[in-house]
């Protein structure tokens, strides 16, 4: 087998590990808490403020921070040279 095949199979089956995890996980959480009050705020409680680490966390403004920090720098060490500033 090729190297791109058994690479794709091992994320295939990490990804199928974690599904299951996940759903025994919720399975659990069903039978622990029930379908009450408590257990909306509890999901309520995790569910709020979840986006943030998907916003800041996973790249999105991390990639735009580094973008504009190297052209700033870049420009600083231009200007500190003595060439002239181009955008």
């Amino acid at each position: 087998m090729s190297q791109m095949l058994k690479s794709s199979g091992a994320m295939a089956a990490a990804t199928l590990t974690s599904r299951v995890l996940g759903m025994v996980r919720e399975m659990v959480y069903a039978a622990f808490m029930g379908n009450g009050p408590v257990a909306s705020a509890f999901i309520l409680a995790f569910q709020v403020p979840n986006p943030l680490p998907r916003l800041l966390g996973e790249g999105a403004l991390t990639a735009a921070f580094i973008r504009s920090s190297n052209r700033r720098s870049s420009r600083m060490v231009k200007w500190r040279c003595g060439v002239p500033p181009t955008r």
